[in-house]
Formats: structure tokens, C-alpha cells, sequence
């Protein structure tokens, strides 16, 4: 038996004696006080003081039996239910008050965080996908795909692009079982699983040489440009797609060689694409739309698009836009 696993208990705040009378009765079914003393070896003095606190807790009942009191175990599932939701509910009250008071003041923390347990890094993935407001791009393999699958076909649901690179561990089966809005391509070989979520976050999921899993975290610009720059060049441009950017004809983005690479799918369909952006123009955020009429790729350079907007043709790249006229923030992508 897993003797730790009723250690446990003590994060709903029950002491050691209290564990090994519930766990007794969960295992051995109703006994009189006596008996629970001889198989949880309790101490007798305070036996009636741990009924009374399991009791009031919600854990143990008792019944009169003749002369003789019964005590017996409420159910795992019944008894520790309402600590679970209690417990939710205090980590959103907790989580809200501290964004509230943190929200106003300059808190400068570190921009790379090493993550050194593989569960915490998809947790940390999860927090990425779910917290995206444009886009996600990302490679998995096939083990953690499985995981992550069901949070990237809710995000979907929502309206958030995600671009999505497989490796050859993963089958037809598992990419059937993605909503078909997701942009998938597939690369021949293995490489890194890498995460960027709206473009400024993102994750760099490695393996060592022993098998043990670590992660980089990123929040820091240069960073996430190298990183952005290493996922378009090394993963995804080598890979094939398996669904493009056409069966979607919306599409947020944040990222200009993805803006790219949807415009050119549309326009391989014939169809016109129209966009409403948030630019960059000389240090000065605008709001501007327009047709997308043409885009420029360079490999390794630059990755061009053009909105004509009132009469304008403006050049807009990614993060340097050393070429362009414009910066791209975020936008929406509009196909017909």
C-alpha cells in the first residue's frame, strides 16, 4: 500500500493522528472506538477529541449502537469535495487581489526563468495558450501534443491562430483528432519543441543527454526575435503543411512571416485579403486598415507585406523593420 499517499491529507489540515483514523476507517469500515485504537495505535487519551475534529470536519459519523458508539469514514470523494472547491475558489479571490495590487506598481523581474521540471513546463505552456490574445506558435511532439491537445482546440473555439509544427512520432490519428482550424505542418526529422505566444513570451523546451527534462522561459524582446528567427528557419520552414490558413478565412496575428505565409496561402486560393493592424510607424503606435496586396519574402532578410490604406502602399515588417515603413503590433487577418 502507498503509505504517503494519506500523508497527503495534511494539506486539508488534518494532523498526523487525525490522517490515521480516517485512514483506518476508509480501509477497515465502522469500528468502535476501541478497535480504532488498536488499528491506528492512537494514543487512548485522544481518541474522542480526534473523533470530535474529524467529525466536525465532515470526515468520520458516528452512530449509537446499544452502550457502544460506531464510527465510520465519509467517502474521499463526499468528504474532501468541498475543500476542493473552497480551495479553488480562494486561489481566484487570491490570484485577483494580487493582480490588483501589483497592477500599479514598477515590479521589474528577471526576463529567463529556467523551468527544471517537465510537468511544470507544460503547465507553463497551458498558461501561455490559454492566456494568448492573437496567436501561438509552437512545435510538440507527439507525447506532449497529447497533452496540450484539447487546451489548442478550445483556443481555437476562441479565435486564437495557432500554428502548429508536428514531428514524425506523431500519426494521423492524433493530427485527425485536431480542430481543423489549426494550421498544422509537419518536419521530417526531430528538433526542439519551442512555444511563442503572441510574440512576446515564449518557451524553449530542451532534453538532456540523461533524458531529464528542462525549459527556458522568455519574456525578454531580443530574445524572443532570436528564438521566433530559430523556429521559422530551423522547424518550420523545412516542414510540410498538412492544413493551411485557408480553412479559416480570419485570422489574428502578431507575427509578420506568419502574416506572410497566410497571405500566401489565401492567395494561392484566389482570394483577396484584407487586414485591420495595429503599426508601429517612427516610435508612434496607429490603428490602420486595408487590402494586403503583396508580400516580399527574403529568407534569412526580411518578411515583407503591403497595405494599401487611403490611398497609401505601406511597407510593414516584424520586429527590426529595418526595410519596411511600419512595425507590426497585432492584427486581424479578413479572406474572401
Amino acid at each position: 500500500m502507498p503509505e504517503d499517499i494519506f500523508q497527503g491529507l495534511e494539506m486539508f489540515g488534518l494532523s498526523s493522528y487525525e490522517i490515521k483514523v480516517y485512514k483506518t476507517l476508509l480501509i477497515r469500515g465502522p469500528q468502535n472506538s476501541t478497535d480504532i485504537v488498536k488499528s491506528s495505535g492512537i494514543p487512548q487519551p485522544r481518541v474522542y477529541d480526534i473523533f470530535n475534529n474529524l467529525v466536525r470536519k465532515g470526515l468520520i459519523e458516528s452512530s449509537q449502537i446499544g452502550k457502544k458508539k460506531i464510527f465510520r469514514a465519509v467517502p474521499v470523494k463526499n468528504a474532501l469535495s468541498h475543500y476542493i472547491t473552497e480551495m479553488n475558489a480562494f486561489v481566484d479571490e487570491l490570484d485577483k487581489v494580487v493582480r490588483e495590487e501589483s497592477k500599479n506598481l514598477n515590479i521589474k523581474t528577471p526576463y529567463i526563468w529556467l523551468i527544471e521540471n517537465s510537468e511544470k513546463i507544460i503547465e507553463r505552456m497551458k498558461e501561455l495558450i490559454t492566456e494568448a490574445k492573437y496567436e501561438v506558435i509552437l512545435s510538440l511532439r507527439k507525447e506532449n501534443l497529447e497533452v496540450l491537445l484539447k487546451i489548442l482546440n478550445n483556443e481555437v473555439r476562441r479565435g486564437i491562430t495557432i500554428a502548429l509544427v508536428t514531428f514524425p512520432d506523431t500519426g494521423e490519428d492524433l493530427i485527425a483528432r485536431l480542430n481543423p482550424n489549426i494550421v498544422i505542418k509537419k518536419r521530417d526529422g526531430i528538433a526542439s519543441e519551442v512555444l511563442i505566444a503572441d510574440r512576446s513570451k515564449g518557451i524553449l523546451n530542451a532534453e538532456n543527454s540523461n533524458k531529464a527534462n528542462y525549459g527556458l522561459y522568455f519574456e525578454e524582446d531580443e530574445i524572443i526575435h532570436i528564438l521566433n528567427y530559430y523556429f521559422y528557419h530551423t522547424i518550420w520552414w523545412p516542414s510540410f503543411y498538412i492544413t493551411d490558413f485557408t480553412n479559416s478565412n480570419s485570422r489574428k496575428i502578431s507575427t509578420a512571416w506568419l502574416t506572410c505565409e497566410a497571405v500566401s496561402s489565401y492567395k494561392k486560393k484566389g482570394m483577396k485579403v484584407n487586414a485591420k493592424l495595429r503599426l508601429k510607424i517612427n516610435d508612434e503606435e496607429k490603428d490602420m486598415s486595408g487590402e494586403i496586396s503583396q508580400i516580399s519574402v527574403v529568407p534569412g532578410l526580411r518578411h515583407t507585406f503591403y497595405l494599401k490604406s487611403r490611398g497609401r502602399r505601406i511597407s510593414v515588417g516584424g520586429k527590426t523593420a529595418r526595410f519596411e515603413n511600419a512595425r507590426l503590433l497585432y492584427g486581424v487577418l479578413n479572406a474572401k
